[in-house]
């Protein structure tokens, strides 16, 4: 199965909650990254997908895009979820605040066969914590 293909079928399983599918995409040298953390093999994909799923049991993700070709492939997409439980996050545990949350994110994988071998998520951390109430967002940007 090609990257972009396999990230289409992961977001399917995730959407899905079927998390023996999830785990079932990763080895035990799979490479998950994302900001401030690293996660390796089949239990870093079982962390992952605690940390998520959660801190956010009702989350949606919407696709922006996909696109690559052979074992490289990207997904931008938006995650939305309410934040209804602790998240362990890269900056300490953050309790449940009960807002919605619209995060941007952005995921490249390396596949091998129908597995990942690297997904490296990407999102903006700062907004994530003025979308989770903990920091101000500044009442105006001018450039």
């Amino acid at each position: 199965m090609d990257a972009p293909t396999m990230l289409d079928h992961g977001l399917e399983i995730w959407r899905g909650r079927a998390v023996n599918a999830w785990t079932a995409l990763f080895t035990e040298e799979t490479r998950i990254e994302s900001p401030g953390m690293e996660m390796r093999g089949v239990a870093g994909a079982l962390g992952f997908w605690s940390l998520c799923q959660d801190a956010f049991p009702d989350n949606q993700v919407e696709q922006r895009a996909l696109f690559g070709s052979g074992r490289f492939g990207t997904l931008e997409g938006i995650f939305v979820g309410m934040h209804q439980a602790t998240l362990h996050s890269s900056i300490g545990p953050i309790g449940a605040t009960g807002r919605v949350i619209r995060l941007p994110f952005s995921s490249v994988a390396e596949c091998v066969g129908d597995q990942f071998l690297t997904l490296r998520l990407y999102c903006d951390m700062l907004e994530l914590v003025m979308q989770l109430g903990l920091v101000s967002r500044p009442s105006e940007f001018r450039v």
